[in-house]
């Protein structure tokens, strides 16, 4: 069996569907010693990759650019719906496959996407307009002419099946797993704490500073908590859109020691 991937997140997007999409290549891949992989990435992950040059070894394994960047692929092949065949860019294969919600026109080919949600459908004050209005015109889509669906959860499935209005047997439910370094995770050290500003005890809230996040709610239950049992709340993650109210209360708690602001976290 040969299997084009559209790589572009596993290449270009360090966090999120980025993550998600190595972690899943990096597993499938050796399990599958009978497979061929074509991997599809856009110009934009071609010289600083997330991706390890050296991560897959072997023939089986090729990587192919695409002569134009991510943003006028989605233009192309989702908004203006031009229909240029991947293949014409890949050679030939048997299934295509795509980790982030929408996968390149292969005519007559079967096509496996994952959807991780349906947020810009039923929390759209959680979304950005221009994602919103993106997501809402190409998704749809995308679900109606897959062969098989894969969603991150029951809740995932839920919804597709019920906004969507897919039959329940067209998809499958394949939750996301957790990094070996996160299992293999060990205390950090007293230097390491001290560069990060951090107290023997915290709390952790890990993620980009959103909406979507809610970072609000566990400010809230902050305030919630008794005195005595209260420790930092740590917030590691990059400001993302929306977050300027959030960002002021976390900086007037940082200035009553009940909050630690980190940012990025490499």
């Amino acid at each position: 069996m040969r299997i084009l991937v559209d790589a572009s997140a596993a290449f270009e997007q360090g966090a999120g569907i980025g993550r998600y999409s190595r972690e899943l290549l990096i597993r499938v891949v050796p399990s599958m010693p009978e497979a061929g992989w074509t991997l599809l990435r856009t110009r934009d992950g071609a010289s600083a990759s997330y991706l390890a040059r050296d991560a897959f070894a072997g023939e089986r394994v090729r990587t192919v650019t695409a002569p134009f960047s991510r943003r006028r692929a989605d233009q192309l092949w989702h908004r203006l719906r031009m229909p240029v065949d991947v293949r014409l860019l890949t050679g030939g294969a048997d299934l295509v496959y795509s980790p982030d919600f929408t996968a390149p026109p292969a005519f007559g080919m079967r096509r496996i996407v994952t959807i991780h949600d349906l947020a810009f459908l039923t929390h759209p004050d959680h979304t950005t307009v221009a994602l919103r209005q993106y997501l809402g015109q190409v998704v749809p889509r995308e679900v109606e002419r897959a062969t098989h669906l894969i969603a991150v959860s029951e809740a995932t499935k839920a919804d597709v099946v019920s906004i969507l209005n897919v039959s329940p047997d067209k998809v499958s439910v394949v939750r996301n797993g957790v990094g070996r370094p996160f299992l293999d995770a060990v205390p950090l050290s007293t230097e390491q704490r001290s560069r990060l500003r951090l107290p023997a005890s915290y709390m952790l809230m890990v993620g980009t500073i959103e909406p979507r996040k809610n970072h609000d709610a566990v400010l809230r239950v902050v305030d919630l908590m008794n005195a005595s049992l209260r420790i930092p709340l740590v917030i590691a993650g990059r400001a993302g859109w929306g977050c300027e109210e959030t960002l002021q209360i976390a900086r007037r708690r940082e200035r009553e020691g009940e909050v630690i602001l980190l940012e990025y976290v490499p």
